[in-house]
């Protein structure tokens, strides 16, 4: 889990208080999307677990990982957890959203290791904490713009 946050003072002055809300919780769902859509992925990769620093395998797993599944990819065995991931759901919350994905073989923890598999796959960057808010502003600011051309109507939902 992680958090970012946001100053949105006075930018959603122009809508009323509903319209508002309801612009802010199609932000949140953009927000989690992107994040399951362009952040998720990294994390499977050999670049990804050194930029996010996962903690190292034992030398005898990573032979055996090689051995019998021809590849060193963090956080895969099989490839199930990666495909499984990518099913993620998002939903939008009061403050915030929440993505849910139903990978239970994440929440191992390596032998000898202090973080868990989950922890690792839900490390988020300094850098794309802002990628994540320049995600969610873009969507907010496009649907405002939208809906200033429109008048007083109103947003389904």
């Amino acid at each position: 889990m992680f958090h970012i946050k946001l100053e949105v003072s006075g930018l959603l002055s122009n809508h009323g208080r509903r319209e508002a809300s309801k612009i802010m919780r199609v932000g949140w769902i953009a927000l989690g999307n992107y994040w399951l859509d362009k952040i998720r992925p990294r994390h499977f990769t050999a670049k990804g677990a050194s930029m996010y620093r996962y903690e190292r395998r034992s030398a005898a797993y990573v032979a055996r990982k090689l051995k019998q599944r021809g590849h060193n990819d963090p956080l895969v065995w099989t490839g199930r957890t990666r495909a499984r991931s990518a099913l993620g759901q998002v939903k939008a919350t009061g403050k915030g959203c929440r993505a849910t994905m139903n990978v239970p073989q994440l929440n191992q923890r390596p032998r000898g290791k202090r973080d868990s598999m989950r922890d690792e796959l839900t490390k988020v960057l300094t850098r794309e904490k802002r990628e994540l808010g320049q995600a969610w502003m873009k969507t907010v600011v496009d649907l405002m713009n939208r809906l200033r051309g429109q008048g007083r109507e109103r947003l389904a939902g």
